[in-house]
């Protein structure tokens, strides 16, 4: 028989190491991150920002245009004015508005 009480120490100490290694390893791994982490999110929060103007504006440019299509049709009797441009507008409206910028 071979004797395996001396082993047993050894295997313990070894698993202990490979865990302390694991954990330092994670430790980094989430450093790292964290500093790629942070300039990304405030990054991110300013171009929303930007983005929430952006709709403001869009919205406000488009109920300008529906009010000089809404002239125009009078003027000229046309039924349908609005341009592809507008419509595109619009489209985007709706999606933005979707994400929480229309407050309204």
């Amino acid at each position: 028989m071979i004797n395996c009480q001396g082993a047993r120490p050894f295997l313990i100490e070894s698993l202990e190491a490979e865990r302390a290694t694991g954990e330092k390893s994670r430790a980094e791994g989430e450093a790292r991150l964290r500093v790629i982490r942070d300039p990304l999110q405030i990054k991110i929060s300013a171009l929303y920002v930007r983005l929430g103007l952006a709709y403001r504006q869009l919205k406000l440019c488009a109920a300008y245009a529906t009010e000089a299509d809404a002239m125009l049709e009078t003027k000229f009797n046309k039924t349908e004015i609005r341009s592809q441009a507008l419509n595109g507008a619009m489209e985007q409206l709706k999606a933005l508005g979707g994400r929480g910028f229309d407050t309204q």
